[in-house]
């Protein structure tokens, strides 16, 4: 029996810039708090989002006011303005993360931690010309940061610069794959959605895209062949002209699928896209079959039906069989 896919749950979890870096292979290596706005909007996922948590934290705004509280008592207290400053930008509101930042900057001139903190929250901002100097100048001293290089790879992207993010997403997913990464590394993995956005941005810069291919293979030999890697190596193929590789990529996600019926329309959309009629046919055939096959109140529901109106489109443009039994 196949395995089924395993699941990659995103974990909102505020970590503290300001606590105790962690190490791996020696360097220091600092987990922010959220994944800013643009990262979200770019498939990023929850790289920026996981850390360990140094206390509970309840609703943002509540933690504003708390925070609100203790800096009128302590206004010059470095640990608060931080927090606030991390919290400002999460909640999107960036002029006020940036009065907390220059703050702080002031009272920790030498403090090369406020360099991430201020690339952070000028990407969430959207701009980017800002981040990439500020975030550029942290990877250079902490070559580990998985923050610095998964904001920095970002950036270059909202730049128009993919070619230059690449290395950055490179870089990231060699710190998550090391054996000796920290633990709270190691708790992060190697999610799928970093070789996607690998891949999109090699794609936006014109490589290869035989490397582009390797790179996804190589998730797909770590991960498994999970439908968001497949299904865009298959796009991948059908623009090099292979369809019989593409439809080989959405077949390995139909052996795992309990319900295949949708990736065999979609391995027969391929097909007919590749002017191969016959083969589009028989896809489209086993499609319908297999939804004549499930009962009643699966076959009623819309989705069934929407695809089940697809498919019944496409075989009487291709001249496929006609109604089956279940459709008298």
């Amino acid at each position: 029996m196949a395995k089924p896919y395993p699941r990659f749950a995103a974990r909102r979890v505020l970590c503290r810039l300001d606590a105790p870096a962690r190490v791996a292979d020696g360097r220091r290596v600092l987990l922010s708090p959220t994944l800013p706005v643009p990262i979200r909007r770019f498939g990023g996922i929850a790289v920026l989002l996981l850390g360990l948590m140094a206390r509970a934290h309840g609703p943002l705004h509540e933690q504003i006011l708390q925070l609100d509280a203790e800096l009128a008592q302590r206004p010059d207290a470095p640990d608060l303005l931080a927090r606030r400053a991390e919290l400002y930008r999460a909640h999107g509101l960036f002029s006020e993360a940036r009065l907390d930042l220059t703050a702080l900057e002031k009272l920790q001139p030498n403090n090369l931690t406020n360099r991430l903190r201020r690339g952070l929250l000028e990407l969430a901002a959207h701009e980017t010309n800002a981040a990439v100097e500020q975030l550029s100048a942290w990877v250079q001293r902490r070559p580990a940061s998985l923050d610095g290089h998964y904001g920095l790879a970002h950036a270059f992207v909202l730049a128009g610069r993919p070619g230059e993010a690449v290395p950055h997403f490179n870089r990231v997913i060699e710190l998550t794959a090391k054996e000796t990464a920290d633990e709270a590394i190691q708790q992060l993995g190697v999610r799928p959605e970093l070789f996607l956005d690998r891949a999109k941005a090699q794609v936006a810069a014109g490589l290869a895209v035989t490397n582009t291919l390797a790179g996804l293979d190589d998730a797909v030999t770590r991960l498994g062949p999970l439908p968001v890697l497949q299904r865009f190596a298959a796009e991948l193929e059908m623009k090099r002209g292979d369809v019989g590789a593409a439809v080989a990529r959405l077949g390995t996600i139909a052996e795992r699928a309990e319900r295949k019926e949708r990736w065999w329309f979609q391995q027969g959309e391929l097909f007919l896209q590749g002017g191969r009629t016959n083969e589009a046919r028989a896809k489209f055939v086993a499609a319908r079959d297999a939804l004549d096959r499930l009962p009643e109140k699966l076959r009623r529901a819309w989705l069934a039906t929407e695809l089940r109106q697809q498919i019944d489109s496409k075989l009487a443009a291709v001249g496929g069989a006609g109604q089956t039994p279940a459709q008298k």
